[in-house]
């Protein structure tokens, strides 16, 4: 059986997931939709879509590491002279990326209808858009800090403790400035954050990984615990929450208040950083997810 990896080869959690599924028997195959097309091609049929020479329906499953779609971009800022001199270029390359983006979002949209995907575009998408993401979650019934999304200088953040990017993919691509920016600054998201001690829980399926990440609020080292010990309005609320965003793997990050027995939800993240979870505090996540792809592969 072939499992595909939807993301960068050289992404460390992609790495260790591959390894993984190698270990199960099985054969793991990265698909790097941002080389598309200068790099690999690919065709989509009613067939079938092939990928640098394999028909993507002939696999049992896929892991969407990332979502990006367009090759990166080191930041440079250009004089208005400079830029004068690259901008019928750059529109015109601009031109043909929409084209080349538009095609491969049709591939991942089709593949996703066809084929099992962990997680598809529409979940994966939530990391993308964060205040939509926390604004849903509050709809759902979630209770979520108060948070305000803007230019800072237009508002007032005092008593917001959190600032927050828009994308949480930021880390991962880099734009093309045009020329330097004038007069507002970034658009970003403050949030009050209640004091409490943070749980990280990882949901698998319809299941909790048996260890959770307990962060003190006072500072204190963060530690496992056993999953089946939470309270269960941490243990189910972790739960429930992956269910109402769609996510059938996602790392839950709530906060605890224990004076109101309170539980505020402050993300659930359809693409978390394994590789550091499992480095930091040897949580087996990468072992479980292997085993979970292969399971529901068709």
């Amino acid at each position: 059986m072939i499992i595909g990896l939807l993301g960068g080869e050289y992404d460390r959690c992609l790495g260790l997931l591959k390894r993984q599924i190698e270990d199960l028997g099985h054969k793991a195959i990265t698909i790097n939709l941002k080389s598309l097309p200068q790099v690999t091609t690919a065709t989509i049929d009613y067939q079938g879509i092939v990928y640098d020479g394999y028909n993507l329906f002939e696999m049992g499953s896929f892991y969407l590491r990332e979502m990006e779609i367009r090759a990166p971009f080191f930041h440079v800022t250009y004089t208005k002279q400079l830029w004068a001199m690259l901008r019928e270029r750059y529109l015109s390359f601009e031109a043909e990326e929409r084209e080349n983006i538009l095609f491969t979002r049709n591939l991942l949209e089709i593949l996703a209808y066809k084929k099992p995907m962990v997680n598809p575009p529409q979940v994966y998408s939530h990391r993308r858009q964060l205040p939509f993401h926390l604004s849903l979650l509050a709809q759902r019934g979630f209770s979520v800090p108060p948070f305000i999304s803007g230019v800072e200088e237009d508002l007032e953040v005092t008593g917001f403790q959190e600032e927050l990017p828009l994308n949480l993919d930021e880390e991962r691509i880099w734009d093309v400035l045009s020329f330097p920016k004038e007069g507002k600054g970034e658009v970003r998201i403050w949030r009050k954050k209640p004091e409490g001690t943070t749980y990280k829980g990882i949901v698998l399926g319809e299941s909790l990984l048996e260890v959770t990440v307990e962060i003190p609020g006072d500072g204190g080292a963060p530690r496992k615990v056993e999953s089946q010990e939470l309270p269960e309005e941490i243990r189910g609320g972790i739960l429930e929450a992956a269910k109402a965003m769609g996510a059938a793997f996602a790392e839950v990050q709530l906060l605890y208040t224990a004076k109101e027995k309170r539980v505020w939800f402050l993300q659930v993240d359809p693409s978390p950083n394994f590789f550091e979870l499992e480095k930091a505090h040897g949580l087996p996540i990468s072992e479980s997810l292997a085993r979970y792809l292969v399971e529901i592969a068709d």
